[in-house]
């Protein structure tokens, strides 16, 4: 999940849509069993699904939290953020 967070920042919402310090990704899953990432920030109403070609497993976390302070960028779950 990890690697796909980055991919999706990466390659689908870098230079398209205003980052940041702090964005949340949902995980979910679809109606045909399949993973799905919900992009979102907190005072922004804009929410993005993206579908992952992969099997939702009920052992992921139900979000994640990506925290960037300008140096570097970490991956967390919202009960690590402070």
């Amino acid at each position: 999940m990890i690697d796909t967070v980055w991919y999706l920042i990466d390659q689908n919402l870098t230079g398209v849509v205003k980052l940041g310090n702090l964005i949340n990704f949902d995980i979910l899953a679809d109606q045909d069993g399949k993973a799905a990432m919900m992009f979102s920030q907190k005072n922004n109403p804009l929410k993005i699904k993206f579908d992952l070609p992969i099997k939702y497993d009920p052992s992921y976390p139900a979000s994640l939290v990506v925290y960037d302070d300008g140096v570097n960028q970490t991956v967390m779950l919202p009960s690590e953020v402070k």
